[in-house]
């Protein structure tokens, strides 16, 4: 008799599944249905910081786009900081923030804003590779 061999995705999906249990799984469920402008969006960054770029360099440049909520309507907050892990997987990342913003529009608005354009260009000059020391994702928030 012979063994078929087993893909990674079916042997993740029999080890995890099982062990996260149906109601942790359902913690990652799809958005529920836009409501007045759309979801909630979190636009989460990692950031590989330059060898040698000094701390008062990160906090200035976090500074300036925490700041951003004071001119971006629907940006709802800013929280970053250096890399706490004990998980060792931070893959050369440093650093990170998140802002949550309450709908893609109010995103978008940041993302074209003159001012973010600055702060975005000063986060890219302090980083490994320039822009290539940059991780972006953002998601959509269910309100469950």
């Amino acid at each position: 008799m012979t063994t078929q061999p087993i893909s990674r995705r079916s042997l993740t999906r029999a080890l995890m599944l099982p062990a996260i249990g149906a109601a942790a799984a359902g913690a990652f469920a799809m958005p529920a249905a836009a409501t007045a402008g759309g979801p909630r969006v979190r636009h989460v960054v990692l950031v590989r910081f330059a060898t040698g770029t000094e701390q008062g360099e990160i906090e200035a440049v976090f500074d300036a786009l925490a700041n951003l909520r004071a001119v971006v309507p629907g940006m709802l907050g800013f929280e970053g900081g250096h890399d706490a892990s004990p998980e060792g997987l931070a893959r050369g990342y440093t650093h990170g923030f998140v802002v949550d913003f309450a709908d893609a529009a109010a995103r978008d608005a940041y993302l074209a804003h003159p001012d973010h354009k600055v702060a975005g260009a000063a986060l890219v000059a302090l980083c490994e590779g320039g822009i290539d020391g940059i991780l972006v994702l953002d998601f959509e928030l269910s309100d469950g």
